[in-house]
């Protein structure tokens, strides 16, 4: 039942190649997104893939497995920064994209591109998600809030009426390989986390980094995993034919 396998293996990886572009339209307008990358990976037949044989001799396995989604790799470019005036709204300008705003999730420290914040009624600056911001000390970030406040360029938070004065929380991942989701918009570090370079604790205030889903491209590659898709499925359709008329022809005697 080779053609079976190859065929369903296709479906299944392109059933769930759908899932990652799906998720990514679906927050093109999702601030501080990162995109996903499906990666498809050619695999080996079944005997191969567990040792039972060895490949390259010959065998009808050296045929191959189909493919399956080996990996989704996150796209994490800098998304294009939005002029929205409000006073609430950072978004990190350094050049390279590796600089993130600390959050308190629980009891676990988290990175977000996504600077879209709000005041609460105590003050504090929290996430959409409610995760409270933190400070370059790891704290919440505690504003008096019967004053507005601005951010100056190298990210520190200040109330004249009050002379507050708090540097926001900035961090770099030792490598963005070290990275995993753990939201929409934001990520844990499997590794250290290391306090943003001087050079890229660039802030600017009233602005957002918008995600860097491209629709074009996803729409595009939607419709190529779809048809890869309906192929296989058909595929399976054809060969459970032939299988059910081979049957009934020895069932029948011709």
């Amino acid at each position: 039942m080779i053609g079976l396998y190859v065929s369903a293996s296709g479906a299944q990886a392109y059933s769930q190649f759908l899932d990652v572009v799906s998720n990514n339209i679906a927050n093109a307008d999702t601030a501080g997104f990162k995109r996903e990358i499906p990666v498809l990976q050619a695999r080996p037949a079944e005997d191969i893939e567990r040792g039972n044989l060895p490949s390259g001799m010959g065998y009808r396995e050296d045929v191959g497995g189909g493919v399956y989604l080996s990996e989704t790799q996150t796209e994490f470019s800098m998304g294009a920064i939005q002029s929205t005036g409000n006073e609430t709204d950072l978004a990190i300008a350094d050049t390279n994209g590796n600089t993130f705003f600390m959050v308190q999730q629980g009891d676990e420290t988290l990175l977000t591109r996504a600077g879209n914040f709000y005041r609460d009624v105590q003050g504090l600056l929290r996430t959409q998600d409610g995760s409270a911001v933190l400070s370059d000390a790891s704290a919440p970030i505690q504003t008096d809030p019967r004053f507005g406040f601005q951010v100056s360029e190298d990210g520190v938070i200040t109330q004249r009426e009050t002379g507050l004065q708090i540097p926001i929380g900035l961090a770099q991942p030792d490598s963005l390989d070290d990275l995993v989701q753990a939201g929409k918009n934001s990520f844990r570090s499997d590794g250290p986390m290391l306090p943003a370079a001087p050079e890229d604790r660039r802030v600017r205030q009233g602005y957002l980094e918008k995600s860097t889903t491209q629709p074009m491209q996803e729409m595009i590659d939607m419709i190529k995993a779809s048809r890869a898709y309906e192929a296989n499925v058909r595929m399976i359709q054809n060969q459970d034919s032939t299988i059910e008329s081979l049957i009934n022809r020895v069932l029948s005697g011709d």
